[in-house]
């Protein structure tokens, strides 16, 4: 199976989605109702659970785990916002 490292990417748009619509609410499967605050936490956490029953996971999990983080910082830190400072007073992850 080819590795491309897309997971990083669409990870990386649920970090966005984190952080324009927080208090959006999202219906997983039906079952679960998730706040968009936490989807990319719950991504990570079923990467990480399924790593252990799947073949290779060293494939796909660090792509998934850099991509939520990477975004995470870049969008903290390096986006630029007009009329404000670059980062929030308050440094907090819940991704």
């Amino acid at each position: 199976m080819p590795t491309a490292g897309f997971h990083g990417v669409l990870v990386g748009f649920l970090v966005a989605v984190k952080q324009i619509f927080p208090d959006y609410k999202i219906n997983v499967c039906q079952v679960i109702k998730l706040r968009a605050k936490w989807l990319p936490s719950f991504l990570v956490l079923i990467v990480l659970v399924a790593s252990f029953f799947l073949d290779n996971p060293i494939v796909y999990v660090p792509f998934i785990i850099f991509g939520t983080y990477g975004r995470w910082i870049y969008l903290r830190f390096f986006q630029r916002r007009t009329g404000r400072a670059r980062a929030r007073p308050v440094l907090h992850c819940c991704c």
